[in-house]
Formats: C-alpha cells, sequence, structure tokens
C-alpha cells in the first residue's frame, strides 16, 4: 500500500465506489473521526502532473469551502493532497443526485409541474442566489450536479448546489468551450449560447441559462439531448405554457432566463424576490426562503499528507474584485427589495 493510500486509510473506513468518470473517481466512506457517512472525491492523478493543474483543482475546495454553511450548498469538509493526490470529503447527500431521483419520480401531477418541482426550484435558486452574491460563476450547471437530502421538518428533499470543479470568480471565468460539438457530451446540453462565441466567458447570466433548461428539463421530464437544446434556443425564450404543459407562473420565469442575449435574463436574486410564488412555496414546504445572509467564513487551510499546511489565499487583485463583486449584489437586492416592499 503507498504512503497515500495508507494515510486515507487512517482518517476513512469503508470505502466503496460510487461512480467513476474520466476526472474523478467518487467513493461513499466512514469518517473515523466522527463515524458518520461521508462521500470523497478523487482526482484523477494523471490529470494532475503539473503544479498549475494541483492548484487550479485545489479552486474547487477553495471556493466551495467559502460556501459550505449554506442549507443548499454541498458542504466540502476537508482536502487532503499530495501531489497529484487530491482527494476532497465532501457531505453525504443520501438520496443521490437529482438526475438520478427524477429517473424514478416524476415532477408533475395533473398535467403540469407539481410541488416537489418548486420545493426543488427554491432550494437551487437559493444556493445560486448565494453563490452568486459572493461573486462566484457555478459554470456547470445540470440536474447530475444538485443533489438531495431529507429534509428534519419536510416531506420535500433538500436540494444542494454541487460539483464546483469549473467555478471561478465572476470577472476572472475562464472561457473553456470552443464549439457545442467539441464540447463534453452531456455538459453541452445545459450550454448557454454566448459560450460558442469566443468573446465570452462564463458568467452569472451563462448559469441562468443552464438553470433555465434545468427548470424546462424536470418540468416537462424529458431527457437532456442535444435536441432539446437546439429547440430551447430556436425559441428564443418565447416558451408557451399551454404548448409545454407549464404553468403560467413556471413559463414567465422560463421566458426570462431563457433569452439569448445574457443581459436580457434576470439576476437569480431577482428571480426569487419577483416571484410571490417562491414565497408561498417555502410557507407549503417547511424551508426558510433567504435571499442574502452572511455566514461565517473558513481559512481554507488545506492538509498536504507530507504534514504541515498550506492555506490557500486569494491574492490583492481577486480580494478586491471579490468584494466589488459581492457589494454591488448587494445593492442589487435592497433595489429589487426597495421595489417590491
Amino acid at each position: 500500500m503507498e504512503r497515500s493510500e495508507q494515510d486515507i486509510a487512517k482518517r476513512f473506513g469503508n470505502l466503496v465506489q460510487i461512480s467513476k468518470t474520466k476526472t474523478s473517481t467518487i467513493y461513499q466512506a466512514i469518517s473515523l473521526a466522527t463515524s458518520s457517512p461521508v462521500v470523497l472525491k478523487h482526482l484523477n492523478d494523471n490529470l494532475l502532473k503539473t503544479n498549475e493543474a494541483q492548484q487550479n483543482a485545489l479552486l474547487e475546495y477553495k471556493i466551495a469551502s467559502k460556501l459550505k454553511y449554506h442549507p443548499n450548498i454541498v458542504k466540502y469538509e476537508s482536502v487532503i493532497y499530495h501531489g497529484s493526490y487530491i482527494f476532497f470529503e465532501m457531505e453525504l447527500c443520501e438520496l443521490g443526485s437529482l438526475e438520478a431521483y427524477c429517473r424514478n419520480k416524476s415532477l408533475r401531477t395533473g398535467g403540469t409541474e407539481n410541488e416537489y418541482f418548486w420545493s426543488f426550484a427554491l432550494d437551487i435558486l437559493s444556493g445560486l442566489a448565494y453563490l452568486h452574491t459572493k461573486g462566484y460563476v457555478h459554470g456547470d450547471i445540470k440536474p447530475g450536479n444538485i443533489f438531495l437530502s431529507g429534509h428534519p421538518q419536510s416531506v420535500y428533499p433538500v436540494a444542494k448546489l454541487g460539483d464546483f470543479g469549473l467555478s471561478r470568480k465572476i470577472g476572472i471565468g475562464v472561457h473553456f468551450v470552443s464549439g457545442k460539438k467539441n464540447y463534453k457530451k452531456g455538459d453541452g446540453q445545459y450550454l448557454a449560447p454566448e459560450l460558442l462565441s469566443k468573446s465570452h466567458a462564463v458568467s452569472d447570466k451563462s448559469d441562468v441559462y443552464s438553470l433555465g433548461i434545468t427548470f424546462f428539463q424536470l418540468a416537462s421530464d424529458l431527457r437532456a439531448s442535444d435536441e432539446m437544446w437546439e429547440e430551447i434556443l430556436k425559441l428564443d425564450g418565447n416558451i408557451e405554457a399551454r404548448k409545454n404543459g407549464f404553468s403560467e407562473e413556471l413559463s414567465s420565469i422560463l421566458c426570462k432566463m431563457l433569452q439569448h442575449n445574457p443581459s436580457a435574463r434576470p439576476e437569480v436574486v431577482s428571480i426569487l424576490l419577483e416571484n410571490d410564488k417562491f414565497r408561498k412555496v417555502a410557507e407549503m414546504s417547511g424551508k426558510a426562503f433567504e435571499v442574502y445572509r452572511s455566514y461565517p467564513e473558513d481559512n481554507f487551510e488545506i492538509e498536504d499528507m507530507d504534514g504541515g499546511s498550506d492555506e490557500v489565499r486569494s491574492d490583492s487583485e481577486e480580494l478586491m474584485i471579490e468584494k466589488q463583486n459581492i457589494e454591488l449584489r448587494r445593492k442589487q437586492t435592497d433595489s429589487v427589495r426597495k421595489k417590491l416592499f
């Protein structure tokens, strides 16, 4: 057994592989420190041979750690690394992904989307609003990156945003799409159209479009496909309620989220505040209705298996941009609140 494997064995037991992709392997395990079930994400060593690749990979933990106290964000508890050997420890969402959940349970009742859909929509928008308020984009929103846990006071599961491997600061986003047919199959089915242009980087408005496609798919019981993406693209926000079997409330929201022009799409905060449906859903489901709330910060300490620890810090330029983005979104939230109340 290698040194790195021995160190993992000291902290976790009963590792069972859940899934494997080209970039990572996911395990369920038991934390020996807390005796609680956790999820471990082991990044593919072969993709982390350079220091630059390792630092980019560690960004996932760095960003997710800033968000861990929000109830609609998957908690990243710790990260362990030794060169190209990187493990993330995360909370276990026992009900699995929203994608898997919807294979066995419809989010439609009586010819339209049901209250389970609206409960999940509230959760996802709340988590994404917080992410954007903190100055970050997710960059890879889809049902497979949304995870579910039971709620102690509600029959409706809690939806949480996870997998922050493509997250970046707003304003420092990396353009990584050179053409849809060259884009990784699956992810391209949730792609915002502006990302096909070299002049655009991933932005918070790109997240809004991807979430719009996610909502369209979930509320219509459709499987994601290139054909669905192309059909939605042709509509350019003209989402008819009756034709698609949506309520007027959902149709109105999707019409705004799925606009070709990014600047015509609403802020996530505005979607929550300007639609009274979400307040009603919060009351119905027994969930909190939060648009912005300050949570404790982490020190982002990363454990190195050689001993000691390295603290990952943002440089001064990144901190300045983050503060500007947070202040801007606070002002936008206040502006919307004044209009409504």
